[in-house]
C-alpha cells in the first residue's frame, strides 16, 4: 500500500506541476504546422492517462522492491525535462528549447529503460510505453521546431 500511495502522489505532483505550466495560447498552438502523426487531443488523452498508470506502476515497484537509487533520482529527471519541455513549448513558445528538453527528456528515459532491462525484466516492461511515449514527443517536437 506503501509503494502505491507513493506512486500516486508523485504522478498526482507531477499532474498539478504540469497543469501550473501549460498555458495555451489556442491561435498561437493552432497556427502551428503540426505533424500528420500527432494524435488527435482525444487519442492524445487517452495515451497520457495509459502513460501515467505506467509511471504509476514503476514507481510502486520501485517503492516495494527498495529499489530507490538511481531509479528514482533517473525518473525525477525525466519528470523534470518533461516540466521543461511543456514550459518551453506553452509558456515560452520556444520551439527549440523544447524539441532540446525532448532530447533530455529521451536520453534520460533511455537510461531508466536500459537499466530497467538489466535489474527487472517487468519493470522495463512496464516503462515501455512510456519511453515509447517520449520518443514519440520528441518526434513531434522536432517536427514543430523544424517546421515554424
Amino acid at each position: 500500500m506503501t509503494g502505491l500511495t507513493a506512486a500516486l502522489f508523485c504522478v498526482l505532483l507531477f499532474s498539478a506541476f504540469a497543469q501550473f505550466i501549460l498555458e495555451i495560447d489556442v491561435v498561437w498552438y493552432n497556427s502551428l504546422v503540426k505533424p500528420s502523426f500527432m494524435l488527435s487531443p482525444f487519442g492524445f488523452r487517452v495515451t497520457v492517462c495509459i502513460v501515467y498508470a505506467c509511471i504509476a506502476a514503476v514507481i510502486t515497484r520501485l517503492v516495494v522492491g527498495k529499489h530507490f537509487f538511481p531509479s528514482t533520482v533517473i525518473l525525477a529527471l525525466t519528470a523534470a525535462f518533461s516540466l521543461a519541455c511543456l514550459f518551453w513549448i506553452f509558456r515560452a513558445r520556444a520551439l527549440v528549447g523544447a524539441a532540446f528538453a525532448a532530447c533530455l527528456l529521451v536520453a534520460s528515459s533511455l537510461v531508466l529503460l536500459v537499466r530497467f532491462v538489466f535489474k527487472d525484466g517487468v519493470l522495463a516492461l512496464v516503462y515501455a510505453p512510456v519511453f515509447l511515449f517520449n520518443a514519440y514527443c520528441l518526434a513531434v517536437m522536432c517536427f514543430l521546431a523544424l517546421n515554424n
